[in-house]
């Protein structure tokens, strides 16, 4: 079943979805308040039902598992969808999971807990297509759970004109709907959002690494393609090792971690391997393609300038890399290094 979904899904992306979609809807939403464009890629994500992938079959979802979707969850960033597709099949799921009503619209997963805006209001920084989403799920900061209306918020747009990140701002007498959920299962937000951006990164990078691959076997220098030039091969070779890397940091986190059961520390560590990586593959990339890679008309740099925001989203490497040493010297007991003695033993 997995393999038709994975067809099924590259099918449905192909046809709505291309590189400049993003650019598109933000043009889009510059000149209305609304965008034609996103509305009919949602529409037709929604209606074929791959929104539900992890909803339980009882909840007339297609009931898979993280480990089963692993390589599903992955399509959206290779082909660059400008929903937050996986947030919305990650939010629908927990939410199914805690036996809690889905709402309508587009869905994510807040990637900070929600803090004080300076004027006196509620901010979520940074968020991921914070210019579109409908509702967003966050957290306050002593773990309560709010669904936020986003189209109560004000959008401040970040990165570039093209990109859809944005900062929501609610006025301080707006609060959200208050969710009944326990305060245990709170910071499950912040990690679920993390894995989101993992496997938007891991296949991306799937896709720069075709684009590469491409690339070197067509371009000819000195009357042979580039592609048999050692130097080029081994930068490839890197490449695809870090491409690898990532793609098993995603799968391996699917088969330790359960929506339903609060163990996330996987997720944590795909996110922090994906903020590593990406980066690196995306300046091996640029690297091959030469002058190329930079131009407008060629779609490296939209995967790239993605590549490089996703992996800032919602913490670094650094940052994440810190939460799991905190988790696991909680788990292990003792100092640092006497841990690092007893896992490495």
């Amino acid at each position: 079943m997995k393999q038709l979904l994975l067809a099924a899904l590259n099918r449905q992306l192909d046809e709505h979805c291309d590189v400049q979609a993003g650019a598109s809807i933000a043009l889009e939403l510059t000149q209305s308040s609304t965008s034609p464009r996103y509305t009919q890629i949602y529409s037709a994500m929604h209606e074929s039902g791959f929104l539900d992938l992890l909803v339980p079959e009882e909840q007339q979802g297609a009931g898979l598992t993280l480990l089963e979707a692993g390589e599903i969850l992955m399509l959206p960033g290779y082909h660059l969808c400008p929903l937050p597709m996986v947030e919305m099949q990650l939010a629908r799921a927990w939410l199914a999971h805690l036996m809690l009503p889905i709402p309508d619209g587009s869905l994510s997963i807040a990637n900070t807990v929600m803090r004080n805006h300076a004027e006196g209001g509620h901010e979520l920084p940074s968020q991921h297509q914070g210019l579109i989403i409908d509702q967003i799920l966050a957290c306050d900061e002593d773990g309560t759970v709010r669904l936020w209306d986003c189209h109560q918020a004000t959008r401040l747009t970040l990165d570039d004109a093209r990109s859809l990140n944005a900062s929501l701002i609610w006025d301080k007498n707006y609060r959200g709907q208050q969710l009944n959920v326990p305060k245990e299962r709170a910071p499950d937000l912040s990690a679920l959002n993390a894995y989101a951006l993992a496997c938007l990164m891991s296949g991306a990078s799937e896709r720069i690494l075709a684009m590469s691959l491409n690339y070197v076997n067509e371009r000819v220098q000195f009357g042979r393609s580039i592609g048999r030039f050692q130097a080029i091969q081994q930068q490839l070779a890197e490449m695809a090792q870090w491409v690898g890397a990532m793609r098993m940091s995603v799968l391996q986190a699917g088969l330790s971690a359960q929506i339903a059961n609060g163990q996330y520390l996987s997720l944590w560590i795909a996110k922090s391997m994906g903020a590593e990586l990406s980066g690196k593959v995306a300046d091996i990339a640029h690297a091959v393609h030469g002058a190329i890679g930079t131009t407008d008309e060629y779609p490296l740099h939209h995967f790239s300038t993605r590549l490089r925001q996703w992996r800032r989203l919602g913490g670094g490497s650094r940052y994440w890399q810190t939460q799991i040493g905190r988790q696991l010297q909680a788990e292990e007991g003792g100092d640092m290094l006497d841990m690092m003695r007893r896992i490495t033993a």
